[in-house]
């Protein structure tokens, strides 16, 4: 493989790895919005 291809393919892997974070950060925000909210004491 030439130089072209090295550069190529490190590009592509990078833009794997973003596709990666972003889908796992994806996952943690919404996985952290529809926890329910936690229980609060309210007086009576």
């Amino acid at each position: 493989m030439d130089r072209r291809h090295w550069i190529l393919l490190i590009v592509a892997l990078a833009c794997i790895a973003a596709l990666g974070a972003w889908i796992v950060e994806l996952d943690w925000g919404l996985s952290e919005s529809m926890d329910p909210a936690p229980a609060t004491s309210q007086p009576r």
